[in-house]
Protein backbone atom coordinates (compact mmCIF):
# COMPACT_ATOMS: atom_id res chain seq x y z
CA UNK A 1 0.00 0.00 0.00
CA UNK A 2 2.91 2.37 1.09
CA UNK A 3 4.43 1.38 -2.38
CA UNK A 4 1.47 2.59 -4.46
CA UNK A 5 1.06 5.79 -2.80
CA UNK A 6 4.31 6.50 -3.06
CA UNK A 7 4.08 6.74 -6.93
CA UNK A 8 0.80 8.71 -7.04
CA UNK A 9 1.80 11.85 -8.59
CA UNK A 10 1.92 14.53 -5.95
CA UNK A 11 -1.79 17.11 -6.05
CA UNK A 12 0.53 21.12 -6.76
CA UNK A 13 0.75 23.45 -4.44
CA UNK A 14 -0.68 25.77 -5.85
CA UNK A 15 -4.22 24.14 -7.62
CA UNK A 16 -5.40 28.04 -8.94
CA UNK A 17 -2.25 28.21 -10.91
CA UNK A 18 -2.37 25.12 -12.28
CA UNK A 19 -5.36 24.99 -13.56
CA UNK A 20 -5.22 28.45 -14.89
CA UNK A 21 -2.19 27.27 -17.04
CA UNK A 22 -4.24 24.02 -18.31
CA UNK A 23 -7.11 26.76 -19.16
CA UNK A 24 -4.54 28.45 -21.10
CA UNK A 25 -3.45 25.95 -23.22
CA UNK A 26 -6.87 24.55 -23.84
CA UNK A 27 -8.16 28.10 -24.80
CA UNK A 28 -4.68 28.46 -27.17
CA UNK A 29 -5.18 25.18 -28.56
CA UNK A 30 -8.64 24.59 -29.29
CA UNK A 31 -10.69 26.90 -28.04
CA UNK A 32 -9.90 29.94 -30.94
CA UNK A 33 -10.36 27.83 -34.08
CA UNK A 34 -14.11 26.15 -32.76
CA UNK A 35 -15.05 30.16 -32.33
CA UNK A 36 -13.68 30.62 -35.84
CA UNK A 37 -16.01 27.83 -37.12
CA UNK A 38 -18.39 28.73 -35.38
CA UNK A 39 -18.58 32.67 -36.45
CA UNK A 40 -18.25 31.09 -39.82
CA UNK A 41 -21.37 28.69 -39.42
CA UNK A 42 -23.31 31.38 -37.84
CA UNK A 43 -22.56 34.31 -39.86
CA UNK A 44 -23.39 32.00 -43.52
CA UNK A 45 -26.93 30.36 -41.81
CA UNK A 46 -27.83 33.78 -39.87
CA UNK A 47 -27.12 35.92 -42.98
CA UNK A 48 -29.08 33.55 -45.32
CA UNK A 49 -32.08 33.13 -43.17
CA UNK A 50 -32.13 37.57 -43.15
CA UNK A 51 -31.82 36.89 -46.42
CA UNK A 52 -34.24 34.56 -47.40
CA UNK A 53 -36.57 37.09 -45.06
CA UNK A 54 -36.15 40.09 -47.00
CA UNK A 55 -36.70 37.89 -50.51
CA UNK A 56 -39.21 35.73 -49.90
CA UNK A 57 -41.65 36.58 -47.02
CA UNK A 58 -44.76 38.96 -48.15
CA UNK A 59 -45.28 42.37 -46.14
CA UNK A 60 -46.01 43.38 -43.51
CA UNK A 61 -44.63 40.25 -42.15
CA UNK A 62 -46.09 37.55 -39.89
CA UNK A 63 -45.34 38.01 -36.17
CA UNK A 64 -43.75 34.79 -35.85
CA UNK A 65 -41.22 36.10 -39.23
CA UNK A 66 -40.69 39.32 -37.00
CA UNK A 67 -39.47 37.33 -34.01
CA UNK A 68 -37.59 34.90 -35.95
CA UNK A 69 -35.73 37.53 -38.04
CA UNK A 70 -34.46 39.31 -34.58
CA UNK A 71 -33.06 35.73 -33.96
CA UNK A 72 -31.12 35.95 -36.64
CA UNK A 73 -29.90 39.63 -36.62
CA UNK A 74 -28.88 38.92 -33.00
CA UNK A 75 -27.06 35.75 -33.18
CA UNK A 76 -24.98 37.38 -36.44
CA UNK A 77 -24.22 40.10 -34.40
CA UNK A 78 -23.38 37.35 -31.58
CA UNK A 79 -21.59 35.82 -34.22
CA UNK A 80 -18.84 38.98 -34.60
CA UNK A 81 -18.13 39.28 -31.30
CA UNK A 82 -16.62 36.02 -31.62
CA UNK A 83 -13.98 36.89 -33.86
CA UNK A 84 -12.01 39.41 -31.06
CA UNK A 85 -12.02 36.62 -28.79
CA UNK A 86 -10.38 34.15 -31.84
CA UNK A 87 -7.96 36.75 -32.47
CA UNK A 88 -7.33 37.25 -28.12
CA UNK A 89 -7.21 33.59 -27.20
CA UNK A 90 -4.92 32.77 -30.61
CA UNK A 91 -1.07 32.49 -28.74
CA UNK A 92 0.06 33.43 -27.07
CA UNK A 93 -2.83 35.39 -25.75
CA UNK A 94 -2.99 39.27 -26.31
CA UNK A 95 -5.58 41.64 -26.43
CA UNK A 96 -4.35 44.49 -29.16
CA UNK A 97 -7.49 46.30 -28.92
CA UNK A 98 -7.44 48.81 -26.31
CA UNK A 99 -9.46 49.41 -22.90
CA UNK A 100 -12.77 50.94 -25.13
CA UNK A 101 -13.05 47.69 -27.46
CA UNK A 102 -12.72 45.27 -24.83
CA UNK A 103 -15.87 46.65 -22.74
CA UNK A 104 -17.96 47.37 -26.07
CA UNK A 105 -16.76 43.52 -27.13
CA UNK A 106 -17.88 42.43 -24.09
CA UNK A 107 -21.45 44.04 -23.90
CA UNK A 108 -22.25 43.18 -27.65
CA UNK A 109 -20.99 39.77 -26.56
CA UNK A 110 -23.86 39.62 -23.02
CA UNK A 111 -26.00 41.88 -24.87
CA UNK A 112 -26.50 39.38 -28.15
CA UNK A 113 -26.75 36.21 -26.40
CA UNK A 114 -29.48 37.53 -24.15
CA UNK A 115 -31.42 39.10 -26.83
CA UNK A 116 -31.40 35.47 -28.51
CA UNK A 117 -33.08 34.54 -25.09
CA UNK A 118 -35.59 36.96 -25.12
CA UNK A 119 -36.51 36.52 -29.39
CA UNK A 120 -36.09 32.27 -28.25
CA UNK A 121 -39.01 33.04 -25.84
CA UNK A 122 -40.77 35.31 -27.73
CA UNK A 123 -41.02 32.61 -30.49
CA UNK A 124 -41.89 30.13 -28.06
CA UNK A 125 -44.81 32.44 -26.63
CA UNK A 126 -46.36 33.00 -30.17
CA UNK A 127 -46.05 29.23 -30.80
CA UNK A 128 -48.18 28.75 -27.72
CA UNK A 129 -50.73 31.31 -28.60
CA UNK A 130 -51.48 30.28 -32.11
CA UNK A 131 -52.17 26.69 -30.96
CA UNK A 132 -53.94 26.93 -27.98
CA UNK A 133 -55.36 30.46 -28.40
CA UNK A 134 -55.65 30.41 -32.39
CA UNK A 135 -58.72 33.03 -32.52
CA UNK A 136 -56.94 35.26 -30.31
CA UNK A 137 -53.68 35.17 -32.73
CA UNK A 138 -55.38 35.33 -35.71
CA UNK A 139 -57.97 38.46 -34.87
CA UNK A 140 -55.79 40.40 -32.48
CA UNK A 141 -52.39 39.79 -32.87
CA UNK A 142 -50.89 41.77 -35.00
CA UNK A 143 -47.16 42.35 -37.06
CA UNK A 144 -46.92 46.29 -35.03
CA UNK A 145 -47.03 44.17 -31.80
CA UNK A 146 -44.61 41.78 -32.91
CA UNK A 147 -42.72 45.00 -33.54
CA UNK A 148 -43.40 46.63 -30.32
CA UNK A 149 -42.18 43.31 -28.48
CA UNK A 150 -39.12 43.17 -30.29
CA UNK A 151 -37.51 46.52 -29.75
CA UNK A 152 -38.73 46.55 -25.85
CA UNK A 153 -36.77 43.05 -26.00
CA UNK A 154 -33.59 44.87 -27.52
CA UNK A 155 -34.00 47.41 -24.91
CA UNK A 156 -34.45 45.30 -22.13
CA UNK A 157 -31.17 43.26 -23.30
CA UNK A 158 -29.45 46.49 -23.84
CA UNK A 159 -30.15 47.36 -19.79
CA UNK A 160 -29.53 44.15 -18.32
CA UNK A 161 -25.70 43.90 -20.82
CA UNK A 162 -25.20 47.48 -19.52
CA UNK A 163 -23.31 46.49 -16.81
CA UNK A 164 -20.54 44.84 -18.30
CA UNK A 165 -19.03 48.11 -19.43
CA UNK A 166 -18.12 49.02 -15.94
CA UNK A 167 -16.60 45.50 -14.92
CA UNK A 168 -15.02 44.69 -17.63
CA UNK A 169 -11.47 46.26 -18.37
CA UNK A 170 -8.12 45.45 -19.18
CA UNK A 171 -4.86 43.84 -16.84
CA UNK A 172 -1.48 44.44 -18.12
CA UNK A 173 1.35 42.37 -16.79
CA UNK A 174 3.09 43.31 -14.03
CA UNK A 175 6.99 43.06 -13.00
CA UNK A 176 8.09 44.29 -16.52
CA UNK A 177 6.97 41.08 -18.36
CA UNK A 178 7.21 40.75 -22.23
CA UNK A 179 3.88 39.26 -22.66
CA UNK A 180 0.67 40.92 -24.12
CA UNK A 181 -2.23 42.52 -22.42
CA UNK A 182 -4.53 40.32 -21.00
CA UNK A 183 -8.57 40.87 -20.36
CA UNK A 184 -9.56 40.95 -16.67
CA UNK A 185 -12.77 41.93 -15.21
CA UNK A 186 -12.83 43.58 -12.39
CA UNK A 187 -10.77 46.56 -11.04
CA UNK A 188 -9.58 44.63 -7.86
CA UNK A 189 -6.26 43.24 -7.60
CA UNK A 190 -5.62 40.37 -10.02
CA UNK A 191 -4.72 36.63 -9.65
CA UNK A 192 -0.94 35.28 -9.91
CA UNK A 193 -1.47 34.32 -13.27
CA UNK A 194 -2.96 37.18 -15.13
CA UNK A 195 -5.29 37.55 -18.02
CA UNK A 196 -6.08 33.35 -16.83
CA UNK A 197 -10.16 32.59 -16.29
CA UNK A 198 -10.71 32.34 -12.52
CA UNK A 199 -12.51 29.82 -10.86
CA UNK A 200 -16.49 30.34 -10.88
CA UNK A 201 -16.43 29.90 -7.37
CA UNK A 202 -14.57 33.29 -6.86
CA UNK A 203 -15.99 34.76 -3.34
CA UNK A 204 -16.02 38.20 -5.03
CA UNK A 205 -18.15 37.52 -7.63
CA UNK A 206 -21.68 38.09 -7.22
CA UNK A 207 -23.65 34.86 -7.91
CA UNK A 208 -26.34 36.53 -10.47
CA UNK A 209 -23.16 37.83 -13.03
CA UNK A 210 -21.40 34.21 -13.17
CA UNK A 211 -23.54 32.81 -16.27
CA UNK A 212 -22.62 35.34 -18.75
CA UNK A 213 -19.01 34.33 -19.10
CA UNK A 214 -17.44 32.86 -22.12
CA UNK A 215 -14.25 32.05 -23.84
CA UNK A 216 -12.05 33.32 -21.16
CA UNK A 217 -12.12 37.55 -22.21
CA UNK A 218 -13.68 40.78 -20.45
CA UNK A 219 -16.13 38.87 -18.08
CA UNK A 220 -18.64 40.36 -15.85
CA UNK A 221 -18.02 40.25 -12.24
CA UNK A 222 -17.88 42.75 -9.09
CA UNK A 223 -15.18 45.78 -9.08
Amino acid sequence: MAAATSGAIPCPTNFSAAADRVLGRFQEDFLWPVLVVEFLVAAASNGFALYRFGTQERRPWHPAVVFSAQLAVSDLLYALTLLPLAAYLYPPKNWQYGELACRLERFLFTCNLLGSVLFITCISLNRYLGIVHPFFTRSSLRAKHAWAVSAAGWVLAAVLAAPTLGFSHLKRPSGGSRRGTALWPGRGPAPSAWGRRTSASRPTEPTAWRWPRRAAACRCCSP
